[in-house]
């Protein structure tokens, strides 16, 4: 029959009424129980790249790892505030299965914990752990760069740093921090080329635009500070800093619309920051508004009573809104809160020498000259109070002691020259300015301000000349160089 038929063909199957089969079954995984582990591991290692593939598909960037560090941040909270967590993927829970509690993630997650504790050495070793593990593991590495960072080793640091970026050339962070070494070591032009390639590889990283703003502000460069601050407050703009940065960038460039209007987006971000308040003062005054200026003067000095700038320009702008009384009393009050500024009572025997209160000026003028000895404008602003009480012989000696002191920066050799012009000796003026240039460094400045005393005596020719020279030895100077170029067009029309 044909169940006899199937019973004879499939014998060792056990069908119902058919007698138990004696004996062991064959076991079809004997033998190959080690292929069998390691078509496993593969499979593991499969799902872990497939997981990465579709991270990369569905992100396009780096994830974002809320414990990444970062150090020596100028300014901590740039308004930016936290940057949102990248939405998790439905593959990376095949990822988060092939790892073991002792995974290159677990090690970096305890090592951020106590580099958080400043636990340094505890963090290090975590981060070696995960990078023993993981050797292609850019995070440790980068971590393993604050670490050093923080200890001061700023040459182990970066070599950590660069690892990080040469194991993943889109790594953000590694990038950014290697930018942030940079600043440290004062090296501007690679600082800003690390930032380059921090917003490459992540067109939305906003504090590298706000960090390269910082570094062009800082090289001189304007245009592109204002590019990326811009670029902040495009995608952020509730962000004060760059609000801020922005005002101040226009003030420096005497567009006071534009200044006026940036720093009123900033105080409208945060109305307690006294530092705000002080720039909007100073562009309207600078415009003319001063009765708008005396009320930010006022808030400024109300959140920071010890900032004696506020208290100078809300009594300048006092005298010029034709309230003399109230612009003296305003820098006595600066007097008592800052005793030892000598440049407000500089500011308070100017004010009092203006309205012909010798005795009040010369008071003021001998404190600025005990506070500081070696500005050699306060012994002359004492000099000219004596004169103009009659008394020649105190003049003549405020006058030598002026004179006879040695210059040491561009405010000693600006004052020098001023006085000399301001006493017709114009020779002397220039020869300082001209001593200046040759022994300081740093001497932009007086490159304009030597222009500027050739042009007050007339000879606008070696004024025009002193300005070519200047540009012919700092060819990149950023937006310096277009105000030399401005002032050299001014000199040539009149040429």
């Amino acid at each position: 029959s044909l169940a006899d038929r199937i019973k004879s063909s499939f014998s060792w199957v056990k069908l119902p009424g058919t007698p138990k089969l004696a004996g062991k079954l064959p076991n079809p995984l004997e033998g190959k129980v080690e292929r069998y582990s390691k078509r496993r591991i593969d499979e593991l290692e499969e799902r872990r790249k497939y997981a990465k593939q579709q991270d990369e598909i569905y992100f396009k960037r780096p994830l974002y790892d809320p414990d990444v560090l970062r150090s020596d941040r100028r300014y901590p909270d740039y308004g930016l505030g936290p940057e949102p967590k990248t939405p998790s993927s439905p593959y990376r829970q095949a990822e988060a299965e092939a790892y073991s509690p002792y995974s290159p993630d677990e090690y970096n997650r305890k090592g951020v914990q106590a580099f958080k504790e400043n636990d340094l050495a505890k963090a290090e070793e975590y981060f070696k752990k995960a990078i023993e593990l993981k050797p292609m593991f850019p995070r440790g590495y980068n971590n393993l760069a604050n670490v050093e960072f923080q200890r001061g080793n700023l040459a182990k640091a970066k070599e950590y740093a660069l690892k990080s970026v040469e194991i993943d050339p889109n790594f953000t962070e590694g990038y950014y921090n290697l930018s942030t070494i940079s600043k440290k070591e004062g090296k501007l032009d690679e600082e800003i080329r690390y930032l380059d390639k921090a917003i490459q590889s992540n067109p939305r990283y906003f504090d590298a635009y706000f960090a390269r703003g910082l570094a062009y502000y800082k090289k001189g460069n304007y245009e592109k500070a204002k590019y990326d601050f811009g670029e902040v407050l495009r995608f952020k703009n509730n962000n004060f800093a760059a609000a801020q940065n922005l005002g101040i960038i226009y003030a420096n460039e005497l567009n006071y619309e534009q200044a006026e209007k940036y720093l009123t987006q900033a105080l409208q971000l945060d109305n307690n920051n006294s530092k705000t308040y002080f720039h909007l003062g100073v562009v309207r005054k600078n415009a003319g508004k001063y009765s708008s200026a005396i009320e930010d003067f006022k808030r400024a000095v109300e959140l920071n009573p010890s900032d004696y700038r506020a208290y100078v320009a809300l009594s300048q702008s006092y005298d010029r809104n034709s309230q003399p009384e109230l612009a003296i009393d305003i820098l006595k009050r600066a007097a008592e809160r800052n005793a030892e500024n000598a440049e407000v009572y500089n500011y308070l025997g100017l004010l009092n020498l203006k309205f012909e209160k010798y005795e009040e000026a010369r008071a003021a003028f001998k404190k600025a000259t005990e506070k500081d000895p070696n500005r050699p404008i306060y012994h002359y602003n004492l000099s000219q109070c004596y004169l103009c009480m009659g008394q020649r012989k105190e003049s003549n000696f405020e006058f030598q002691r002026a004179i006879n002191i040695v210059p040491s920066s561009i405010q000693d050799y600006t004052d020098l020259a001023s006085i000399f012009l301001d006493r017709g000796m114009a020779t002397y003026s220039i020869e300082v300015l001209k001593e200046g240039i040759s022994r300081l460094t740093k001497n932009d400045y007086l490159f304009l301000v030597l222009s500027d005393f050739y042009e007050k005596t007339g000879a606008i020719k070696s004024a025009s000349d002193v300005l070519r020279e200047y540009l012919a030895k700092k060819k990149d100077n950023g937006t310096f160089n277009l105000l030399v170029r401005k002032k050299l067009a001014e000199l040539e029309r009149d040429l």
